[in-house]
This record gives C-alpha cells, structure tokens and sequence, in this order.
C-alpha cells in the first residue's frame, strides 16, 4: 500500500496509520520521509507503543 502526505498535521498522520492497522493488518514495514510531518515527537512516540 502507498499513501502520500504533502502537508499533514503529525497527529492526522498517526490517526490513518491506526485507522489503516485496525483495517488491514499490521504492515512488516512503514517507510517514512524526512519531512516536519515525521520528525515530530508523536510519530516516534506511536511507532513504540504495544502493538506497533
């Protein structure tokens, strides 16, 4: 699956990556850019919860 972000709140951002989990399934790997959108503290925080 691909998804494109151009401008996008962190937040929203890990509101799809759940949405999308809860729907299909776990992905082996979740490719990130380099942009703001990824450097933010949520996204770090989510990506090592139980379960992600």
């Amino acid at each position: 699956m691909h998804i494109e972000v151009n401008s996008m709140k962190s937040s929203r951002v890990i509101w799809i990556l759940n949405h999308l989990m809860n729907r299909y399934a776990k992905p082996g790997k979740i490719r990130m850019g380099n942009g703001p959108e990824f450097i933010a503290n949520i996204a770090g925080v989510w990506s090592l919860e139980p379960g992600k």
